[in-house]
């Protein structure tokens, strides 16, 4: 964005703020400027730049590797990545498919006997970090499931999860797939 552009920002800003004053509202534009500054932070509280792009690199690269270990070894493997902690669930398409690690572990493992192999993956991975600790991980995928018929079963959607960094390392506390439908 040039200096053009934003001085024509700034000026329509100090017009808009003219125009509230003159029409008797000190206090929403007392409450606009206050807000406005938050509004466009780049920064998480509490970290600065590098520490926010260090989390966001170091997700990434996670969630990489999360993809070709699970490819690599079959659902088995998605039970390396989920926090083994109270606060894990697990929702698709808009309902709880897994409230804790108890009921995630008993699905994969029956998963596991109709499932010969898996190949994740996913689009552009964004990372919002949130703390050192947490961070937002979204991206659009593409998965294909084979049986133990040899039948390939494609799906294509959007994973959003948040990721804990645990002594292990990260491991999802929560996500949430969704499918792209499909035309009748």
């Amino acid at each position: 964005m040039g200096p053009e552009v934003s001085l024509r920002a700034l000026f329509l800003s100090f017009r808009m703020l003219q125009r509230l004053f003159q029409g008797g509202k000190p206090v929403l534009v007392l409450l606009l400027l206050v807000m406005l500054p938050a509004c466009h932070s780049k920064v998480t509280p509490g970290m600065d730049e590098a520490e926010g792009r260090a989390v966001q690199d170091s997700v990434r690269q996670w969630a990489a590797r999360m993809a070709q270990d699970v490819t690599n070894g079959g659902p088995k493997v998605w039970l390396q990545y989920f926090a083994r902690s109270p606060q894990f669930f697990m929702a698709s398409e808009g309902k709880l498919l897994f409230p804790s690690n108890d009921s995630a572990d008993a699905f994969v493992r029956t998963l596991e006997t109709v499932i010969s192999s898996i190949d994740l993956r996913w689009g552009s991975i964004r990372v919002d970090p949130l703390a050192s600790n947490l961070a937002l991980m979204a991206a659009p995928f593409h998965e294909a499931i084979t049986d133990t018929a040899g039948h390939v079963m494609p799906a294509d959607g959007f994973f959003t999860a948040i990721a804990e960094r645990t002594p292990e390392g990260w491991r999802l506390r929560n996500a949430h797939w969704s499918l792209v439908g499909r035309a009748p």
